[in-house]
């Protein structure tokens, strides 16, 4: 497995795999595991996490709740299906993975140059 099949989760770098398609046709894809929920289906990241003190402050109903899945919504990047597609440089041909690999570094770049200006405070 490359390092360049982590720089383009589902949710987040839809778009960039759109533009990279529209530019040089399908990529192949497998169907992963969705990494957000673990191939759950579900999530309650929208509620972030809490420490101790604050799951202690709710009392033990809501821990209980909150750990058996009663908050839990459908998963935001697999919709619920459990998986998700993923780029398959496998099946690329020599051509298409080179443009790959070229396209998933400039993404990468473009992602680390606005990173640095944000801590920047740009």
């Amino acid at each position: 497995m490359s390092r360049y099949e982590y720089m383009h989760p589902a949710q987040d770098e839809a778009e960039d795999l759109k533009g990279f398609e529209e530019e040089f046709g399908p990529a192949p894809k497998r169907k992963v595991l969705c990494p957000q929920c673990q191939g759950t289906g579900r999530s309650s990241l929208y509620l972030g996490s809490y420490t101790q003190s604050e799951m202690d402050e709710q009392g033990p109903d809501f821990y209980e709740e909150y750990m058996t899945g009663a908050y839990d919504r459908t998963c935001d990047t697999c919709g619920g299906d459990n998986v998700v597609d993923e780029v398959n440089e496998d099946a690329m041909s020599a051509e298409m993975l080179a443009a790959w690999m070229e396209w998933c570094e400039d993404a990468w770049s473009y992602r680390a140059e606005v990173e640095a200006e944000r801590r920047m405070g740009a």
